[in-house]
């Protein structure tokens, strides 16, 4: 005789959830014993774990939310500006190769930090790295390359990063937190934010020039 009887969806969801939670456990406990450290294909199962529960949480939480949609916007509209207001009339290779270094130096700092869990992006463009993209490669380096393009001296351009900074760290990231964008947890602060991205504006700088006066020096001496 055929069961008529059918299954809830809802409690196979549960207990697909109950058995990853179980399995996560049994796999993160394993890590606190040396006895017991977990191998390379552990780790690899449960990255597609991890995986696949912040894919179906970008899917069901994340897409199409209005924060969704504002960093959908603050990855596009930046750069709109920048080219059709802000085009740099003076070096503009040289003002490309420092926002180029300031992006990849911002992507690289930003997964060292999501990483190890100094903070966190509850809501995300794309449910992978980098973390936030909309930031680290087009909000932050069209407001510094539109500052160091406009202050070429030392001086000038050190204090209005320190500003640009500033904004960032004291104002920018608690929006982001109480809209629920962006998580910091201890020991980070919002002063450990300003101190490292004023840091990396003037290591960019410095490094950006540095690559234009050996390439002025190869190209004298060729």
């Amino acid at each position: 005789m055929e069961n008529s009887e059918t299954i809830d969806p809802q409690i196979l969801e549960n207990k697909k959830t109950i058995y990853i939670q179980h399995y996560l456990y049994s796999l993160l406990c394993g890590v606190t014993t040396l006895e017991s450290i977990p191998s390379f294909d552990q780790i690899q199962e449960l990255r597609k774990v991890l995986r696949d529960i912040s894919i179906a949480h970008w899917y069901g939480d994340d897409l199409f939310s209005w924060q969704w949609w504002l960093l959908f916007a603050a990855s596009i509209l930046p750069w709109v500006l920048w080219y059709k207001y802000f085009l740099p009339r003076k070096d503009p290779s040289l003002v490309y190769t420092y926002g180029l270094i300031l992006g990849v130096m911002a992507t690289f700092w930003d997964v060292i930090g999501v990483d190890l869990l100094l903070w966190a992006y509850p809501t995300k463009l794309v449910p992978m790295v980098p973390p936030l993209f909309p930031a680290d490669l087009s909000v932050i380096p069209v407001s510094f390359m539109l500052i160091y393009s406009a202050f070429r001296n030392w001086k000038r351009y050190a204090l209005a990063t320190l500003l640009c900074s500033a904004f960032f760290a004291y104002i920018v990231e608690p929006l982001f937190i109480s809209s629920d964008m962006f998580v910091i947890n201890k020991p980070w602060t919002h002063s450990h934010s300003f101190v490292g991205l004023f840091l990396l504006t003037l290591f960019c700088k410095w490094f950006t020039q540095k690559i234009y006066a050996k390439f002025i020096s190869n190209l004298g001496s060729a």
